[in-house]
């Protein structure tokens, strides 16, 4: 998901904003500021965030967790959980981000991944970007990044190798 915004960001997609570098996974959010695992700020002030929730979908905690952090950071316009399954999005949560929207201000997102990689492709086209472009600066984004090249904006410490090997079996 990094790797793409790498992608989307140095194709002019992100307008005002910038990528923020990405976090150690097992950093405590709270410690660190976090609202999300992909954040894009302008200037000092975080305006959009995502969350990747992996093997989970019903994410009602983490909505009022998100609740907490959202008062540290007034500036954000618009924040969101990703899924690696179907998100549950049920009357009940549903109706929950709605009073959160309605109270913030904010636009809430529970995507899966693919829903969630096309709506940042649309918002990238919308800005000028050659989507096309963009999936090619993406592989090459995520190889360089798992490769530790791009260890200013995406410094992992993971077990990377094993990662590149995965990807160089799926190219």
């Amino acid at each position: 998901m990094h790797a793409l915004m790498q992608s989307v960001e140095a194709l002019g997609g992100l307008g005002n904003g910038a990528l923020k570098p990405l976090s150690q996974m097992r950093s405590a959010n709270k410690k660190h500021g976090n609202i999300g695992d992909i954040e894009v700020k302008e200037g000092a002030a975080i305006v959009a965030a995502w969350d990747a929730k992996y093997g989970k979908s019903y994410l009602r905690d983490e909505i009022e967790e998100l609740v907490d952090k959202m008062e540290l950071h007034p500036s954000v316009r618009v924040v969101g959980f990703v899924t690696s399954t179907k998100p549950d999005r049920s009357d009940e949560i549903m109706s929950r981000i709605g009073d959160i929207e309605e109270a913030t201000g904010i636009h809430l997102t529970i995507n899966d991944y693919r829903e969630w990689v096309n709506a940042r492709l649309d918002e990238a086209q919308y800005q000028g970007v050659d989507t096309v472009q963009a999936l090619r600066n993406w592989v090459i984004a995520y190889a360089e990044s798992l490769a530790q090249r791009r260890r200013e904006i995406a410094p992992i410490d993971e077990p990377c190798l094993q990662w590149l090997s995965s990807l160089k079996e799926l190219v």
